[in-house]
Parts: C-alpha cells; structure tokens; sequence
C-alpha cells in the first residue's frame, strides 16, 4: 500500500498531478497509516513558519509546532523537538 508513496508525501500538495491519481494515491497511503498521517500534516504545517510576518509571530508558531509535535508521541518528532 505505501510503496510507490514516497514522493507524494515529499511532493508540495499543490503539486500533486491529477492525471497521475497523486492525490488519491497519497489519501489512501494517509487513511491506512495514522502515524504517517499526523508526521505529513506537521510537515506541511510547517511550511507556514515562512509565511510568519516576523521573528516574534515566528517564535511562537514554532513554539506550538514543537508541542504538537511533542504531543504526537512520535518518536523522532519528539526527538527533532528536544
């Protein structure tokens, strides 16, 4: 079920190419695999730290970042955040 997924989950979601069944693909992946699932969303989460309008709003977004994170029980998510 995973195989072949990869690069989905690396992939930007506004990238996935429709002709190809992407999104579907990387759906079912994330419906099969809940630990799979909560690491891709803090991933994409995190891409909002670029979006902060400064060094402040940035602060505590990752400060919250790291807590779900920390709360996910993900192991090497709790480790990244350490």
């Amino acid at each position: 079920m995973l195989k072949g997924t990869r690069w989905l989950l690396l992939k930007h979601p506004d990238h996935l190419v429709d002709q190809r069944d992407e999104r579907r693909r990387l759906e079912e992946a994330l419906e099969f695999n809940r630990t799979l699932a909560t690491a891709y969303y803090l991933k994409e989460d995190l891409r909002q730290l670029r979006e902060q309008r400064d060094e402040r709003d940035a602060e505590m977004f990752l400060e919250s970042w790291c807590r779900r994170a920390q709360e996910s029980g993900i192991r090497r998510l709790r480790k990244v955040t350490n």
